[in-house]
C-alpha cells in the first residue's frame, strides 16, 4: 500500500480509536490517518459504558475475541497507566445445565490462554461474598479472577494521546456532513471544520453509523438499543468487595441485572438482555435519566441478589444507546458494494471488551491482511 494512502475514521469512540491504533501498528508503510468525532473522544456511547472486560462466554468464537481484548487492556493499562480494576467477573448459574456450560467455558478459555477462570458452587459464593444472596435459585457460578472493568472515557482520552503522538490527527467537534467521490475514486469528505481527501473511510460511528452510511452510499443495518445505568447507594459497606456480577438467564426473554461495586458503598447496576427486547432509541450526545420503570426494575432485581439493596437510595441514573445487529455479530470489514468503506460497527453492549478485536479485524481488512482470528471464526464469514 503506497505511503500516500489516506484513511479517515468516523467516530472517536472505542471502536474508531482501536481501529486507528491497529492501523498504526499493522500498516507496512505509514498511512495518513484522521479520526473525526462530532463531539470529543469518548463522549458518545463509549463514555457512558460501565466498562466491563471479561471472557466468561460459552463459545470458542466469543472467548477468542474477548481473550484478545483482555490481553490488549492488560498491556494498555501497564503501558499508559489506565486504571484496570480487576474485580473479577462472576456469572451465576441456576441449573446443572448452566454449570455444565461453565465447565465447558473454562476449558475453552484455557485453549485461548485464560487460565484463571474458576467454577464455584453456591456455598463457595456465599462464603466468598457474604453480601450476595445465594438462595435455592442458584447452583453456582463461573468467575474470571482477572476480569474487571475500565473507565472507557479515560481509555479514549489516553488512546487519543497515544495516537496523536504517533502522528494521527484526531479532530474533535468536526462531524461529517457531506461525502462525494472524485473522478480519481478518492473520497471528498466535508465536516463542519475541514475538507478532507481520503482513499479509505472507516465507519465506526456507533449508533450514528446508519447516518454516516447514508452519506457514503454504503448502507449498514443496525438496531439502536437503549440501555441504562443506576447508581445505588448502600447504607453499609459490603463485608467484602463484590465482583462484577452478571445475573441473567440466557434465552429467558426477560432482562437480568448486572452490577459492580463503585467505591465503598455504591453499586453501578443495569439491565442486560441478549434477546433483542430492549427499547429502540434515537442516539443523543446528551445522556438522559433512565426511564422510571426500568430504574425500578433494576432496583427490584438488585434487591433480590444483594443484601441491603432493598434499603438503598438511588443516586444518579443515565441511559445511552448502543448499535446492535439482528444476529448479534458486529459488522466488520470492507463494504460489499463499496470496498473503500470499512465498517466497524454493531458491537452492542459488548463494545468495550470487543473493541480491540474489532479494531484489529477492521484494520486487517483495510490493509488486505489475513485475519488473525481462527480460520472458521464467525466474524470471518460476515464481511462489512
Amino acid at each position: 500500500m503506497p505511503v500516500s494512502q489516506k484513511v479517515v475514521i468516523v467516530g472517536a469512540g472505542v471502536l474508531g480509536l482501536s481501529t486507528a491504533w491497529h492501523l498504526v501498528e499493522l500498516a507496512p508503510s505509514p498511512l495518513e490517518i484522521t479520526v473525526l468525532d462530532m463531539a470529543h473522544p469518548g463522549e458518545g456511547t463509549s463514555g457512558l459504558s460501565v466498562g466491563m472486560v471479561e471472557t466468561q462466554f460459552s463459545t470458542a468464537d466469543a472467548i477468542e475475541v474477548r481473550a484478545y481484548g483482555r490481553r490488549f487492556f492488560d498491556a494498555f493499562s501497564e503501558e499508559t497507566g489506565l486504571a484496570f480494576t480487576r474485580s473479577g467477573y462472576l456469572r451465576l448459574a441456576r441449573t446443572e445445565g448452566d454449570m455444565a456450560g461453565f465447565h465447558a467455558s473454562r476449558a475453552l478459555q484455557q485453549e485461548f490462554g485464560i487460565v484463571d477462570a474458576e467454577i464455584l458452587d453456591r456455598e463457595r459464593i456465599a462464603s466468598s461474598w457474604p453480601d450476595l444472596m445465594t438462595g435455592d435459585d442458584l447452583v453456582g457460578g463461573l468467575i474470571g479472577r482477572s476480569d474487571g472493568y475500565i473507565d472507557a472515557y479515560e481509555f479514549c482520552a489516553r488512546m487519543t494521546e497515544r495516537l496523536r503522538a504517533a502522528g494521527v490527527r484526531v479532530l474533535s467537534t468536526s462531524p461529517l456532513v457531506a461525502a462525494d467521490r472524485a473522478a480519481s475514486g478518492e473520497w471528498i469528505l466535508v465536516t463542519t471544520t475541514h475538507r478532507l481527501v481520503a482513499n479509505w473511510v472507516v465507519n465506526a460511528a456507533g449508533p450514528w453509523a446508519p447516518d454516516i452510511a447514508a452519506l457514503l452510499d454504503a448502507p449498514v443495518t443496525v438496531s439502536n438499543q437503549l440501555y441504562g445505568v443506576v447508581v445505588a447507594n448502600l447504607k453499609e459497606w459490603p463485608i467484602r468487595p463484590l465482583p462484577f456480577v452478571m445475573d441473567y438467564i440466557p434465552g429467558s426473554g426477560v432482562p437480568g441485572v448486572y452490577f459492580r461495586q463503585e467505591g465503598a458503598t455504591q453499586l453501578i447496576a443495569g439491565l442486560h438482555s441478549e434477546d433483542g427486547n430492549l427499547t429502540e432509541a434515537t442516539p443523543s450526545l446528551r445522556p438522559k435519566p433512565l426511564d422510571e420503570d426500568d430504574m425500578m426494575l433494576v432496583v427490584e432485581l438488585l434487591s433480590q441478589r444483594v443484601k441491603g439493596a432493598d434499603e438503598a437510595t438511588v443516586g444518579r441514573t443515565w441511559s445511552g444507546v448502543c448499535a446492535m445487529t439482528r444476529d448479534g455479530l458486529p459488522v466488520i470489514g470492507r463494504h460489499p458494494t463499496c470496498e473503500s468503506v470499512i465498517n466497524a460497527v454493531g458491537a452492542g453492549a459488548s463494545g468495550i471488551q470487543l473493541a480491540p478485536a474489532i479494531g484489529r479485524q477492521a484494520a486487517q481488512a483495510l490493509l488486505g491482511l489475513p485475519s488473525s482470528l481462527s480460520a472458521d471464526h464467525e466474524w470471518n464469514a460476515k464481511s462489512g
